[in-house]
């Protein structure tokens, strides 16, 4: 049987979106490959997603792990919070 994943992925369709997304771009940082996901979402950047998710825009998909995968895929879900 499956285990329960160690993270909670509040929207399964979206991260499934993202992580194909940057990974198909792996070689590049995740602030360029986000850019074709983030065509989709209206509501943000993809430096504001970054900032939100407090992950550097210079790193590469490959050195995300899932935990900050799994907040990318939130911030995405979700519009922005309002001050």
């Amino acid at each position: 049987s499956f285990r329960p994943s160690p993270v909670a992925i509040a929207n399964p369709t979206v991260f499934e979106r993202l992580v194909r997304g940057v990974f198909t771009r792996r070689r590049k940082t995740i602030l360029n490959a986000l850019g074709p996901v983030m065509s989709q979402v209206s509501h943000t950047t993809a430096s504001g997603l970054l900032d939100r998710a407090d992950i550097a825009a210079d790193r590469r998909p490959a050195t995300l792990d899932l935990p900050e995968l799994a907040k990318l895929a939130d911030g995405l879900s979700k519009p922005p919070r309002t001050p």
